[in-house]
């Protein structure tokens, strides 16, 4: 919800990547859920330990296949996500949105001649943050701590990343019960953070601020580890 002259506070963490916590490695069959199977389902059900990407390896398939995933978000909110199976060589994919939990994942396209597992890996966000826009001046002041060692360049841990699209679904009075399900939007990484040298003992800082209009930001974990937190406050003039 978006908020005026309010800090907003966010941490992520990640455990380590499991490329088959969900899912084992077994050939699909079109059109019947996989068997979830891994080290991170109990009952039927992945748990992950935040919201984070869902890694899909697959071998060469010969020709273009989809693996539709069901889950939630961080919030609580179903999710679903259709992901595209190139034919040709064996990849690895993730999804785009962060799942918390993963209920199903059916696999669409055709006769599968390849395995597949599903797991984790290294990436996941926090739910987008949509500051207010009132303001004659918009401006969002960071401050940003994490373990000592942590870096947003060089093999970063972590980045903060802005998009100007709207990230969640434009809603319609005229359709009830229509998914909120959030709609794929450019993310980018802002750039200009810099880190506090010597930081407080124990952790790194980076202040910063974003002065570019943005419709939303989040913190996105890209390697395991963590707690990372994220303060941000709104400081241009109201209008």
């Amino acid at each position: 919800m978006p908020s005026y002259q309010q800090t907003t506070v966010v941490t992520k963490s990640l455990t380590a990547a499991v490329a088959n916590g969900i899912a084992t490695l077994q050939l699909p069959v079109s059109g019947t859920p996989i068997n979830l199977n891994g080290s991170l389902v109990t009952t039927g059900v992945a748990t992950l330990d935040t919201g984070r990407r869902v890694q899909i390896a697959i071998n060469a398939e010969a020709a273009p296949r989809t693996m539709t995933l069901i889950g939630t978000n961080s919030g609580g909110a179903t999710i679903t996500e259709v992901v595209s199976i190139p034919q040709g060589t064996a990849t690895t994919l993730s999804s785009y949105n962060d799942f918390a939990t993963v209920t199903a994942a059916i696999p669409g396209g055709g006769g599968w001649t390849g395995n597949i597992t599903l797991g984790t890996n290294t990436t996941g966000s926090t739910m987008a943050q949509v500051p207010a826009h009132y303001a004659a001046v918009f401006t969002l002041a960071f401050d940003i701590t994490a373990p000592t060692g942590y870096s947003m360049t060089t093999t970063p841990n972590f980045a903060i990343e802005c998009t100007r699209d709207i990230p969640y679904p434009m809603m319609s009075i005229y359709n009830p019960g229509q998914s909120v399900a959030p709609t794929p939007v450019n993310w980018f990484a802002w750039p200009t953070f810099t880190a506090i040298t010597p930081a407080p003992a124990n952790f790194a800082e980076w202040i910063g601020d974003i002065d570019s209009p943005v419709n939303a930001w989040r913190l996105t974990m890209l390697l395991a580890g963590g707690p990372v937190t994220v303060r941000a406050t709104p400081v241009g003039l109201r209008t």
